[in-house]
């Protein structure tokens, strides 16, 4: 088989594969956006449907785990809402996914006690939990899936981090569900859980060298919470380097 011919085959193939996982990622979209649409309906504020969005994830996901850790890139939110349970940091992610198909900005939050030791990982120390943070109303809002609580300042404002931080009394409120985690637990702040795997944090240690503090601002990229989304682009990076690669060979023959 001739060289051309394989390259274009090869091509094809890349191509094919891109328009699969486009149309898979697509499609899971439309599906989170209709159960939102289906649940939620269009006629209330912002507060009522991200408190409606909120509701589905923990009516859909068991606050639990069985059997052994799934990795990140396998587990899709798809997959946590089929499966029906999950660890704080699954359901966070389903919950952050259904919050941005429906037009709103999230960011996962990762949260430590004075307990937790920062040299090793979530799964070797305890005190670490994983919560979200939603903005609305351009203020944030912060939500705890795992443990089926949010916060309020008032009946019409919901707390973020911040404020829990500046008022540890709110994390007391009961209203309206139960007694959420301590405040204790939000003297640590990341918006990136650095501590997941062990080579992570030695990034975050060369980083925090090279940035100092700005590192621990540095937000989770959306796309490391839709593994078919990183395909995509990753895909599409390859399929324009091997496009670019094309282009130079056939320059250099045509220059001989």
């Amino acid at each position: 088989m001739k060289k051309g011919l394989r390259s274009t085959i090869f091509l094809c193939l890349l191509i094919l594969l891109w328009a699969l996982v486009a149309v898979s990622y697509y499609a899971d979209n439309y599906y989170f956006k209709k159960i939102v649409d289906d649940r939620c309906g269009s006629e209330i504020n912002d507060q009522e449907k991200v408190v409606c969005i909120f509701n589905i994830v923990i009516s859909s996901v068991a606050p639990e785990a069985r059997g052994v850790h799934q990795p990140w890139w396998y587990l899709t939110p798809k997959k946590i809402m089929e499966r029906g349970y999950g660890l704080c940091s699954e359901s966070s992610k389903l919950f952050i996914v259904l919050c941005e198909v429906a037009g709103f900005n999230a960011r996962k939050v990762s949260i430590y006690n004075n307990s937790f030791d920062f040299s090793k990982t979530v799964w070797e120390s305890p005190g670490s939990h994983t919560v979200v943070e939603v903005l609305i109303d351009k203020q944030w809002a912060v939500f705890d899936t795992f443990n089926n609580s949010f916060y309020r300042m008032s009946r019409n404002k919901l707390a973020g981090i911040d404020d829990i931080v500046n008022n540890p009394g709110i994390a007391n409120d009961k209203f309206p569900y139960q007694v959420p985690p301590r405040s204790e637990y939000y003297t640590h702040i990341r918006y990136i859980n650095w501590n997941h795997y062990s080579w992570l944090i030695r990034i975050y240690s060369l980083l925090r060298t090279l940035l100092g503090s700005k590192v621990d601002q540095l937000e989770t990229p959306y796309f490391l919470l839709r593994p078919k989304l990183l395909y995509f682009y990753g895909l599409t990076g390859v399929i324009l380097l091997f496009l670019l690669f094309t282009i130079v060979n056939a320059r250099k023959k045509v220059l001989h």
